[in-house]
């Protein structure tokens, strides 16, 4: 059972080839995800891994292992502060801010931190689980 203050962190690093995956089951063909060169010319400077695809990332470790097995999505909210890059490892971190025992639905910060320490990806969550959040 999970309880308000717990906190979770995992490591995660994001490869061209993922990327490209990605592209193609969203079907978004903007360049600066795959285009070396145009990348170099863009705001980003090299490529950049889409802000969904990285945000994403989150369910994996939320369906997982915090709170696990059985969660259901119930709003996500997300704030895209920094590119975040291909094959530089970011870690997540998750910290328990709520938990609603009526609803069994827990409030999760969650936070995608690049190399160099900084906030890239900040997100708030809220996710139903029985389970865990009782």
């Amino acid at each position: 059972m999970l309880k308000v203050g717990d906190t979770i962190t995992e490591k995660v690093v994001f490869t061209k080839e993922e990327v490209i995956a990605f592209v193609q089951l969203i079907g978004d063909p903007n360049p600066v995800h795959l285009d070396e060169e145009y990348a170099r010319n863009s705001y980003f400077k090299r490529l950049a891994v889409q802000g969904m695809h990285a945000g994403s990332t989150f369910s994996r470790v939320i369906g997982a292992s915090f709170p696990g097995e059985g969660s259901i999505n119930m709003y996500r909210e997300f704030t895209f502060i920094r590119p975040v890059y291909i094959d530089e490892e970011y870690t997540m971190n998750f910290r328990i801010l709520d938990i609603d025992k009526d609803t069994h639905i827990g409030t999760i910060k969650c936070r995608m931190i690049n190399p160099q320490g900084k906030i890239c990806i900040d997100c708030l969550t809220r996710i139903k689980n029985p389970r865990q959040f009782v």
